[in-house]
């Protein structure tokens, strides 16, 4: 056999192997990305949504546009958010009226763990920065207490 022919017989099957490889690795390369990227933009959507019905009064045009976006918001994060995130949203969805510092807890682990998720560190005081950041002045002022 002739040194040609025993370096196709080895090299044509390596080649295929290198492109099956490479290309396995870049599907799972793009699923992944896709996969973040979906998560960051429902959980930004959720988020988005959730404070701005907070600050706009029942009834109104806005209010009805963000309670649209929430409902979006959630049926994608069953489909996109990681069983952690599902799991810690459907705690907080028994009870979503934010009355209370329970709920407000509630909430701010939803965040949390969109958060994780996401690969971003949480520190000791996330869930107090979490509450000031988004609810301290709507809590003050009563406006998410009247739902």
């Amino acid at each position: 056999m002739s040194d040609t022919l025993i370096a196709a017989l080895i090299g044509i099957p390596l080649a295929l192997a290198s492109y099956w490889v490479q290309a396995s690795l870049a599907r799972k390369a793009e699923t992944a990305k896709f996969e973040r990227d979906n998560k960051r933009e429902v959980y930004n959507l959720f988020l988005t949504a959730l404070v701005g019905m907070g600050t706009t009064k029942v009834g109104t045009a806005d209010n009805s546009q963000f309670s649209r976006q929430l409902l979006d918001a959630r049926a994608r994060i069953i489909l996109y958010g990681s069983s952690e995130v599902v799991e810690s949203l459907s705690q907080f969805w028994v009870h979503p009226v934010l009355d209370n510092d329970h709920a407000y807890e509630s909430l701010t682990q939803v965040v949390g763990m969109m958060r994780r998720d996401n690969g971003a560190a949480i520190s000791e005081n996330f869930g107090e920065h979490v509450k000031t950041i988004l609810f301290e002045k709507f809590s003050k002022s009563g406006t998410l207490k009247s739902r």
